[in-house]
């Protein structure tokens, strides 16, 4: 799914905008004991309520595709054997009227996922009919629509909300208002199947995970199997690990800075094209990167060997776990210096007398503590 796929989903999450008919669910305590189950009714919800629930729902596609979102890849053996496709698609096909179902999903997830507070599992079923558009984006009259029935899953932390100063209506006063337990913003969630070229794609899922470094693997397993993307933080550090252990003395901050640049050339170039896709870098990416700046050829060959045995060397991931595009910073133990992304160009190193410096080019507007200095 790319970025429009989403934003259309995401239009359809308010009261009045979608086909739902209920929200299925259950409350699990901290010793991962179910507690209670519903079902409720949007139709007879308040109007506040409904608009609570669905800002939920929306979260679990929000953040950025390859480190928030994640995109998950059935095989073909998964979609026709696996039993974790069979549950979502029992979950997608009965439109969670199914009390034994539900029951079992909940339980799967009860038994899985560890939480240090009260949750709420959230459940919802939609089908989209979709109208055939033209080319020029208008609607055709009379056509056929394409129906696209799917699931939604939010993970939500049930927290106690410590009392305070709150204006009480009622009384026409201020005063202490009672602690309350409150839903919070999903951990975790899933969207099944995944909506492609205006359609639904049942060999994908899209999974959401709020912290991009614990993404609740043991979960995702449970959820969709065993074939399940790396998380962003792991790919990240593998390719800094990479080009620490191939490159050796040749990881010079110019090298370093050239891989960067090349990485944010194809962010930007999909930014210019308004391209929704993702950008993604491959390993011919980064070595093309390596060798327009001296590299050894041995050097380069050593990292893509270690692309290979570690993400497959026709693999792509998402540019931003590649590098991060909107921070650039340099890190000595005693030292830490942040730079514009866009202005790397003005660090460089020197060795000066035996010695190794980082170099600042700087003019005008340089601070000390909030005192402007000069360098004569």
């Amino acid at each position: 799914m790319n970025k429009k796929d989403i934003a259309q989903i995401r239009k359809r999450l308010a009261p009045n905008k979608n086909n739902a008919t209920c929200i299925s669910g259950c409350y699990v305590n901290k010793d991962g004991e179910i507690i209670s189950q519903f079902r409720l009714p949007l139709i007879s919800m308040e109007r506040e309520d409904a608009e609570n629930f669905f800002s939920l729902f929306k979260k679990v596609l929000s953040g950025t595709d390859g480190q928030n979102l994640l995109p998950i890849d059935f095989s073909a053996e998964q979609v026709m054997n696996a039993p974790e496709h069979k549950v979502l698609t029992g979950l997608r096909e009965t439109a969670l009227k199914d009390d034994g179902l539900c029951d079992f999903f909940y339980e799967k997830i009860r038994s899985t996922y560890r939480s240090e507070e009260t949750y709420v599992i959230l459940l919802l079923h939609d089908v989209w009919d979709i109208p055939k558009k033209l080319k020029d984006g208008t609607v055709e009259e009379d056509a056929e629509t394409t129906m696209f029935s799917y699931i939604l899953c939010a993970l939500c932390p049930v927290k106690l909300q410590s009392g305070g100063l709150a204006y009480l209506a009622q009384e026409n006063i201020f005063g202490t208002k009672g602690a309350d337990l409150m839903v919070g913003a999903p951990e975790n969630g899933f969207m099944f199947p995944a909506y492609e070229d205006g359609g639904a794609n049942i060999y994908g899922a899209l999974y959401y995970s709020r912290k991009t470094d614990d993404i609740a693997e043991d979960l995702m397993t449970v959820l969709f199997g065993e074939t399940l993307p790396l998380p962003a933080d792991t790919q990240q550090h593998a390719i800094c690990s990479m080009l620490q252990e191939s490159l050796g003395r040749e990881c010079s901050l110019d090298v370093v800075q050239s891989v960067r640049d090349h990485v944010r050339e194809k962010i930007e170039e999909k930014k210019l094209e308004k391209d929704p896709e993702t950008p993604k870098i491959s390993v011919n990416d980064l070595s093309d990167a390596m060798e327009s700046c001296g590299v050894s050829a041995q050097r380069v060959e050593d990292f893509r060997r270690q692309y290979e045995n570690t993400l497959g060397l026709y693999s792509e991931i998402p540019a931003v776990n590649v590098v991060a595009p909107k921070k650039l910073e340099v890190r000595t133990p005693d030292v830490v210096i942040k730079v514009a992304p866009d202005r790397g160009d003005l660090v460089q190193t020197r060795v000066i007398d035996g010695l190794k410096y980082i170099l600042i080019r700087a003019e005008d507007g340089v601070e000390l503590n909030g005192i402007n200095i000069s360098i004569e």
